[in-house]
């Protein structure tokens, strides 16, 4: 290791610099535009251009899952969103402070969030994603939001939501579905502003009526599944490792395409889902599906080896049943 620099702290400063440029590429070929209307998209790349952007997404970025998914990287290296957008030069109208302010939009949402990860310290492999007020109820919020649609009618709303090892997705608002917080700000911003750009910054799938309303729900959906007006653009950025915040402006603004593709098709109601009866973050529910696919799975080595084991009736019924069944 020696010979070859591995263990030259300046040659380590190096590979990763380059082994970052890479995980930058690979990160904008990976984002999916999912829909864009009245051309929201891409915003313009010329320095300066003012832009707002919301949403926990936006300082509380998460670049990859929990358990093995999870990198640890240089403190300076996770580029979230609003260093992104701050380092291609772009003025991010709502860390304007307004009035004589002593702080701006962005600032009282980035303290709030300090306090609030203060109380997890210490939690190995923690990947916390900050709860945002309702911004109608803070001190200055919808004075700061109503601001800066002065300033630009493009505002970018980020929603990012953690998974990994044995937890996913939960049905339940704040996680599968809208919180009641997010869809009072996704529907003021869609008020104020000309254009409001959704991004998501998942690793699984969450649900997208709020944006599309394809499943039909009406207003005061209990899982807020109701269409919120005035959103433009929806777009999938997925959880897209240390230089995440660079890699989504660069595609937001054109210089790469939102070449893509789903990996998954994103169902209009969770209970299309064929497994969704049963599929749950709870040891019960895992045990009943390992003991499911675990019956069918022998019992399907049993018919491919056509192996002769004495067996009941019901079993050699069950066999007769399955063996006629093409089994790939």
């Amino acid at each position: 290791f020696a010979a070859s620099g591995y263990l030259d702290p300046n040659a380590s400063i190096e590979r990763e610099k380059a082994n970052a440029e890479i995980s930058q590429y690979a990160a904008t070929q990976g984002m999916v535009l999912m829909e864009n209307k009245d051309q929201a998209l891409p915003i313009s790349q010329e320095k300066g251009t003012k832009v707002a952007l919301y949403g926990n997404g936006v300082y509380n970025t998460i670049k990859g899952g929990t358990g093995s998914g999870n990198v640890n990287v240089r403190e300076e290296g996770n580029i979230l969103v609003k260093q992104g957008f701050e380092d291609a030069g772009y003025d991010i109208v709502n860390s304007h402070k307004y009035d004589g302010e002593e702080t701006s939009f962005l600032e009282d949402r980035i303290a709030e969030y300090n306090q609030e990860l203060k109380k997890y310290e210490g939690q190995l492999n923690f990947n916390y994603v900050h709860n945002e007020p309702v911004y109608e109820d803070t001190e200055k919020g919808l004075a700061d939001v109503e601001a800066a649609a002065k300033e630009t009618d493009t505002a970018i709303y980020v929603l990012a939501r953690t998974s990994g090892e044995g937890k996913d997705r939960a049905i339940d608002k704040g996680d599968y579905y809208l919180s009641d917080a997010e869809k009072a700000n996704l529907t003021l911003l869609g008020q104020k502003f000309e254009h409001v750009i959704v991004v998501l910054n998942v690793g699984g799938i969450v649900d997208t009526n709020f944006f599309n309303g394809l499943g039909g729900y009406t207003k005061g959906d209990e899982y807020n599944r109701d269409k919120i007006e005035g959103l433009d653009a929806l777009f999938l950025m997925s959880q897209a490792g240390m230089n995440e915040g660079h890699a989504l402006v660069q595609v937001l603004n054109g210089t790469y395409n939102p070449s893509g593709k789903l990996t998954d098709t994103w169902a209009i109601d969770y209970k299309d889902y064929p497994a969704s009866a049963t599929i749950s973050t709870t040891m019960e529910i895992h045990w009943k599906n390992f003991i499911r696919m675990t019956f069918l799975w022998d019992i399907a080595i049993l018919i491919r080896l056509e192996r002769k084991w004495h067996m009941n009736s019901d079993m050699d019924f069950l066999t007769r049943i399955l063996r006629s069944i093409p089994i790939r």
